[in-house]
């Protein structure tokens, strides 16, 4: 007979263990199932070329409610400003972090260290049993649960099914979840770079006629590039030397860092939007990437992920504590009816700004300058945009606020 549990997360990944540290922490007294195909991070070997994710001030939030921002922050840049600007064109705008009454609009952090952080806190909660290596082949609804059929370990049902298994989701293919599909016609380059000058914690979003970039602080003398090229240009991108594409680099970036010393590895991947219509079924439902796949453009993929996780979460304790099922069909629901704007909304802002920036029509271009500039001098307008960066722009869940979850 296959083992039972209460919840069964599928996706070991920044966004699932961040659920199962939430859901652990709520002092519920429900067994948890995290199912991750890749093992726990146990240690992080020192790699120049980890990637990394920025966490805007909402995650930062939640974290704290988790109680793993000190820690975070010990291995983190903070962002103390953001620089957007567009090359060759006369507009620009900052967000400085004390412009909005914060110390900090956010923060920098590898990949592989926020894992380990991630890690060592589902260590200490025995609520949650990880099961590793692990691969979900087959789904199946037997009397109101979910009977999951594994390779590598034993077969477990669960009442409450939660997916955050990424961007291609074999759940989310399992259940025949439609979705929207549009392809940017664009190539993300991904890569850590060395300066020479100082980045005073600014992060840098620059426009060029190629796609958008950004560069953001990375430790000491250190960014990380996140830009997007034409999927045309993605032979040539490849066919270049480091010191080929420092130079082109520097050419649609400028030196306000200085001079690009040294590049580590360039990871490449195609960009498209990826929005599930559907994200739920009875007893199942998908969360981060599963459900809405973004352009890396404002950075703001995880974030809505981690939204996604916070807000889930919270439902999911209040049904426990009003004494009902977790299989309720109208856990889901409400979940979903909570989320609906904020991902609306943040896929909006993210395709928006993609949309604004590549095109090139000179009527647009000067509106759009003319934007920055009134963006940098008009406080109110100011802190609105900044909302919507640091995901504050709408309803924040109970860990957004600083509230348990058991509350």
């Amino acid at each position: 007979m296959s083992r039972h549990y209460d919840i069964a997360i599928v996706g070991g990944g920044l966004v699932g263990a961040s659920l199962a540290v939430a859901l652990a922490k709520a002092n519920l007294n429900v067994t948890i199932a995290l199912i991750d195909q890749v093992p726990p991070v146990t240690q992080v070997q020192a790699s120049y070329d980890a990637r990394s994710v920025a966490l805007a001030h909402s995650s930062c939030q939640i974290f704290q409610s988790l109680d793993l921002l000190p820690a975070i922050q010990q291995c983190a840049s903070a962002i103390e400003q953001v620089h957007v600007s567009e090359k060759g064109q006369f507009g620009f705008t900052r967000i400085k972090a004390q412009q909005v009454y914060l110390k900090t609009l956010g923060y920098v952090i590898e990949i592989p260290k926020l894992l380990l952080l991630l890690s060592e806190a589902l260590a200490q909660l025995p609520q949650v049993q990880r099961i590793t290596p692990a691969t979900v082949t087959k789904l199946k609804r037997v009397d109101k649960q979910w009977q999951l059929n594994l390779v590598d370990a034993d077969d477990l049902q669960a009442d409450l099914v939660i997916a955050a298994d990424g961007t291609l989701s074999p759940i989310r293919n399992m259940l025949a979840l439609p979705t929207k599909d549009s392809d940017y016609q664009q190539y993300a380059i991904v890569a850590n770079i060395s300066i020479n000058r100082d980045h005073k914690n600014i992060a840098y979003e620059r426009f060029t006629p190629h796609g958008p970039l950004a560069l953001l602080p990375l430790g000491e003398n250190r960014v990380t590039l996140v830009c997007a090229i034409p999927k045309v240009q993605k032979n040539f991108m490849e066919s270049l030397s480091d010191t080929e594409f420092l130079e082109l680099l520097s050419q649609w970036f400028g030196y306000r860092l200085g001079r690009f010393e040294k590049i580590g590895q360039r990871v490449m991947f195609p960009l498209r939007l990826i929005t599930a219509t559907e994200q739920y079924k009875p007893g199942i439902v998908i969360i981060g990437n599963a459900a809405h796949n973004l352009h890396p453009i404002a950075a703001q993929g995880f974030n809505l992920g981690l939204r996604d996780a916070a807000f889930l979460a919270e439902v999911i304790a209040d049904f426990y504590l009003a004494g009902k099922p977790l299989h309720d069909e109208h856990l889901l629901k409400h979940y979903y009816e909570l989320r609906q704007q904020d991902q609306r909304k943040t896929i909006q802002f993210s395709d928006g700004l993609v949309k604004l920036f590549t095109n090139d029509v000179k009527p647009l271009t000067w509106i759009r300058n003319l934007g920055m500039v009134g963006l940098d001098v008009m406080p109110m307008a100011k802190k609105l945009f900044a909302r919507y960066g640091m995901g504050s722009s709408g309803h924040s869940s109970r860990l957004a606020r600083g509230v348990a979850l058991d509350e």
